[in-house]
């Protein structure tokens, strides 16, 4: 990998989606939690909240469905599903190789992700890569319910960072879209072409080509 811009020292990179092919498993937790309360959720309901904490995808619940549940009692049972089907969930192709040569070229790797930190670290050990991750925030360790604008211009704060110096690389647009509003480059890993913004279908592209994805 050919470090691009010498101004761009850390990437805020995205976790679920974006590092691992979690979204199937996520979208089947979330479907099964809701029909533990005979609700039918919707595909599209789950890319809406696929970038919020599980606090606020419980918040989400209660308020929606009218689930009475205490909140503590909710989230245990979420977290049951996750302990069951999430934590396994595999690396994309070409993951592994891009934190190694990013590191290599001096690149501070930070993950920034709506998941818990303590899952988030447990994915991280599972595939033995905390040695290429410097730190990870989370929308809950400022007291956000989701990744937005204000999450990632704290996040800046934290690392005494401009936003000049950083890169964000998620499969979200609603993310895409509010770390540009912090004024942060980024870029999306998707496999859409006709986005305005600069787009990989894999890492492996991405590893090969990263000078395609400068901005200057």
């Amino acid at each position: 990998m050919v470090k691009p811009d010498s101004s761009v020292t850390h990437l805020f990179l995205d976790l679920d989606g974006t590092l691992i092919n979690s979204l199937p498993r996520l979208r089947n937790i979330y479907h099964d939690f809701l029909s533990d309360y005979k609700i039918e959720g919707s595909n599209q309901e789950f890319d809406e909240l696929k970038t919020s904490s599980i606090e606020k995808l419980i918040e989400y619940f209660k308020i929606k469905y009218s689930i009475t549940h205490p909140s503590h009692h909710l989230k245990k049972q979420y977290e049951k599903y996750l302990q069951k089907h999430y934590f396994k969930a595999p690396l994309f192709k070409g993951v592994r190789e891009f934190l190694a040569d990013a590191k290599e070229k001096g690149y501070n790797l930070i993950l920034t992700t709506a998941n818990q930190k303590a899952s988030a670290q447990k994915i991280l050990d599972f595939h033995d890569l905390g040695d290429y991750i410097k730190e990870i925030y989370t929308p809950y360790c400022f007291d956000f319910k989701q990744k937005n604008d204000l999450f990632y211009q704290k996040v800046l704060r934290e690392l005494n960072l401009s936003p000049k110096d950083a890169l964000v690389i998620d499969d979200s647009l609603e993310v895409i879209s509010c770390s540009i509003k912090s004024g942060l480059r980024a870029v999306l890993f998707s496999k859409v072409t006709y986005h305005p913004l600069p787009c990989f279908g894999s890492w492996k592209i991405l590893l090969k080509q990263w000078t395609n994805y400068v901005f200057r």
